[in-house]
């Protein structure tokens, strides 16, 4: 129907002060070959997806998911991505270690605030 809205939306890369470095270095070095090609649409927040001609992109909101979690916890969310999995099997060994290993000194047991950009893909149809 003319008007209706739809909306896709995804959750892109953490962000964590104080340690960003080291994050995104394992994000894009460590465990990045592993990731799907797929990924990158993610990694994009959806704006390389083109919508049917007959919708017109209406911008989403911004906003972010917010946690404070332990390093522990981070690194429990970490082993669950499918690139670890992919990593370990063609490795033989955690890359996540690699990660406890680099953020170990600079996280020192309290817990941070971990904070996830959400991304939108949205469109109004004009037909």
């Amino acid at each position: 129907a003319p008007g209706a809205l739809f909306a896709a939306w995804t959750y892109g890369k953490f962000l964590v002060d104080g340690c960003q470095d080291e994050l995104d270095h394992f994000y894009t070095n460590i465990i990045g070959p592993y990731w799907p090609p797929e990924r990158a649409s993610v990694d994009k927040g959806y704006a390389d997806i083109a919508l049917p001609p007959e919708f017109e992109r209406v911008e989403g909101p911004s906003i972010f998911l917010s946690r404070d979690w332990t390093l522990e916890q981070l690194l429990g969310y970490v082993s669950t991505w499918s690139s670890v999995q992919k990593y370990r099997e063609a490795r033989g060994e955690d890359p996540v270690q690699i990660l406890a290993e680099a953020l170990q000194s600079l996280w020192s047991g309290e817990s941070r605030l971990v904070q996830w950009p959400v991304s939108f893909l949205c469109g109004r149809k004009i037909q």
